[in-house]
């Protein structure tokens, strides 16, 4: 699959479409394993190490500033309660969903280009999942100038 267009991609925090992100605007939590040191006395002069745990990491919410957008007030009242919020991404030219809770730790206006915009930070809790869309076709058989889906499993 060759380069796949961002544009036309879809945030929506618990439910409520963001309107106006940024089409280079992919919000996933940007993850790291941490490392630790299991070495013993009998390690020698080298380290021994082992994964640690998974932290989900931060992400970038940044667009237009669209007053009245029930996802961006969605997005401000998520600042103010600091309860976790379950964000979807949906990237339709590859079929991807990306799945994910977190906080919205902040969300600032800003200006560029003399457009008003936001920027919004989330701190991710706990593993995203990614999905296709395209995970319920299970048979394709091709009858010459059309094609045929077959519900069921291969």
């Amino acid at each position: 699959m060759g380069h796949v267009d961002t544009v036309g991609t879809i945030v929506m925090i618990d439910g409520t479409q963001i309107k106006g992100i940024d089409s280079d605007t992919i919000p996933v939590p940007v993850g790291d394993t941490d490392d630790k040191d299991v070495s013993t006395l009998d390690s020698g002069y080298c380290e021994e190490t082992a994964l640690g745990m998974y932290k989900p990491g931060k992400a970038k919410v940044s667009g237009n500033m669209i007053p009245g957008d029930p996802g961006q007030e969605a997005m401000q009242t998520a600042l103010g309660d600091r309860n976790l919020h379950t964000f979807t991404v949906h990237v339709p030219k590859a079929g991807d969903i990306f799945t994910f809770n977190a906080y919205v730790s902040k969300l600032n206006p800003s200006s560029d280009d003399n457009t008003y915009k936001f920027e919004t930070q989330l701190i991710g809790s706990g593993p995203f999942t990614r999905a296709t869309e395209f995970a319920g076709l299970t048979s394709v058989v091709s009858a010459g100038a059309g094609a045929v889906e077959f519900p069921g499993t291969i």
